[in-house]
């Protein structure tokens, strides 16, 4: 009997170190996909321009992954206000989400950009027009930021500051 538990626990081992080896693997694949897009654009067009034209596609593709996604969200039923709505503690909750949800959103859109970010943007609420415009919103706040660390901008803006 306790042979196999140690190889039960052995198992288990196993497919912990295989999941955490599997999501570090996964983290550098995605920062690897920001960073190369990144990379390229300031190398081939400066860094000025290269921070538009990033900025401009990935927006076109965060709209592009906003429709599709949206196509895939009519096809789920969502839950009634009447439902959500009921206690005093659940409307108090409510209250305090929709008065924080702009803040939520902005950081949503400054960590995830347009591409990763209609799902969270969905999350907390938003739907229809205010949805597509933090979409938009969310390339304009996300895009200048990690284009100017992995751009090479932080030296640019250092020698602003310099000077």
């Amino acid at each position: 009997m306790g042979s196999v538990t140690q190889v039960v626990q052995s198992v288990r081992r196993i497919a912990v170190a295989i999941y955490a080896l599997a999501s570090i693997t996964l983290g550098f694949m995605i920062e690897g996909l920001l960073i190369a897009p990144i990379v390229f654009c300031a190398r081939a067009f400066g860094f000025w321009l290269g921070m538009l034209v990033f900025t401009i596609s990935w927006l076109l593709i965060g709209l592009a992954v906003l429709a599709v996604t949206v196509y895939f969200w009519r096809t789920t039923a969502e839950a009634s206000t009447e439902e959500l709505s009921t206690g005093p503690v659940r409307r108090r909750i409510r209250h305090l989400a929709r008065r924080s949800r702009p803040l939520g959103a902005f950081a949503i859109a400054l960590y995830f950009g347009p591409i990763m970010s209609p799902p969270f943007f969905r999350a907390i609420g938003y739907r229809d027009r205010r949805l597509c415009a933090w979409v938009a919103a969310s390339a304009l706040v996300f895009c200048p930021v990690w284009f100017t660390v992995y751009g090479g901008g932080t030296h640019l803006l250092l020698g602003l500051l310099r000077k």
